[in-house]
């Protein structure tokens, strides 16, 4: 499967602002995309992990297709200015997602037929828009949904991801939200992926050149040591391979951990993990020269420290291409 490049930031059509006078207190426009134009935040939820489904088509006579992510989800909801479309607002973000490098995985606009969100030939007729946020409302209580599913509606819901990371984003628009001003309901879902099975050489490659970095599970060592495991030579392996095969090429090793325990013995441990997998790669012929260690211990995990599976996807050694 051919990986997505990690978007931080979508500046096109739709862009990124640090603050806007009209929004609610302690809300804030995600990073992964931004805001349509003169918008407003009207209400705003985060939490750390929560378990969302999103819909990927209309079916006859048969509940949607669902795709289920599961991570650190927000859920902001827009005022978008004044006799503004729908249908502009969806060409908007649906250029965001393609133009900065995302998948869309499902879209419909207008109500009815053809290839409407309520289509009435389907399943859901005069009843997708509505289903679909009232379930997630049902849900959660504490977070606020767009309900009112009028005529002029539109939905999509793209991802962005590469070897670590899908990040879902979901976004409803109905016309008569606000009276004159459509509403708009964005829901992101941040996931962080183990890999399934072995990295592959390819896939390796493709994520340093891609991404200059790629977070490595399968170096393991033993709880609070930085001795290795026997298991560890599949994944080492594959970086004395890489580094064999691009001789001009610097690598910084970065070990991180979780944040159980003291912040010294983190820090000490990561780096001392970090040299580990340099003196095994030196070892098998790689010039040391071409190799810097550094210990990252909690300071930049991929998603909570709260589970034990946050913890797990954060405990890792990161390769990471060196400009120099």
């Amino acid at each position: 499967m051919k990986l997505k490049s990690f978007l931080l930031c979508i500046s096109i059509s739709l862009y990124y602002l640090p603050t806007f006078a009209q929004d609610v207190n302690g809300s804030q426009d995600h990073e992964i995309i931004g805001r349509y134009p003169g918008s407003t935040i009207k209400y705003y939820y985060t939490k750390e992990y929560a378990e969302l489904d999103f819909p990927q088509e209309i079916k006859d006579a048969e509940p949607s297709k669902i795709v289920t992510g599961k991570g650190k989800h927000t859920s902001i909801l827009y005022e978008a200015p004044t006799n503004v479309s729908p249908l502009e607002i969806f060409r908007n973000y649906e250029s965001a997602i393609k133009n900065g490098k995302g998948t869309l995985l499902f879209s419909c606009k207008g109500k009815y037929a053809p290839d409407g969100c309520d289509d009435y030939k389907k399943f859901y007729g005069l009843k997708f828009f509505n289903a679909n946020y009232y379930e997630k409302r049902h849900n959660n209580t504490d977070q606020y949904i767009l309900l009112n599913g009028s005529d002029d509606q539109a939905f999509l819901l793209g991802i962005f991801e590469n070897a670590t990371t899908k990040i879902y984003v979901e976004v409803g628009i109905d016309g008569n939200s606000f009276g004159d001003k459509p509403g708009i309901q964005v829901e992101i879902l941040e996931e962080a992926k183990m890999k399934d099975g072995l990295i592959t050489s390819a896939l390796f490659e493709e994520e340093m050149d891609m991404n200059g970095k790629i977070a490595l599970y399968g170096i393991l060592f033993e709880t609070g040591k930085a001795t290795l495991k026997d298991e560890s030579k599949h994944e080492l392996s594959l970086v004395v391979e890489y580094l064999q095969k691009y001789p001009n090429i610097n690598i910084y090793v970065a070990g991180h951990t979780d944040d159980t325990g003291s912040l010294d013995l983190n820090m000490e441990l990561s780096q001392q993990r970090a040299e580990a997998v340099i003196t095994y790669l030196t070892d098998q012929g790689v010039n040391q020269n071409r190799m810097h260690a550094n210990g990252v211990g909690p300071f930049a995990p991929v998603t909570t420290n709260e589970t034990e599976e946050g913890k797990k996807l954060n405990r890792r050694v990161e390769i990471v291409k060196r400009l120099r």
